[in-house]
């Protein structure tokens, strides 16, 4: 097993701040989606992203591992 700090991911945990609305996200299972709204602060952030093929969902920024893409 290793450290979390030594794990290494193409996903990024977003809850730090470093997304905005209107940013173009890739997730594992619901494919590529914009965001449209951001609620919360620190591990409790929240996006809301439409997706082309699963449509609206609120993702919680801390578990979602999103890729920002545009």
């Amino acid at each position: 097993m290793k450290k979390v700090s030594e794990a290494t991911s193409n996903s990024i945990n977003l809850f730090d701040g470093n997304i905005t609305v209107g940013n173009i996200v890739e997730h594992n299972r619901f494919g590529k989606g914009e965001v449209l709204a951001l609620e919360g602060s620190g591990p409790n952030k929240k996006a809301e992203i439409m997706f082309g093929t699963a449509g609206r969902k609120k993702l919680l920024l801390q578990f979602a591992k999103l890729k920002v893409i545009g």
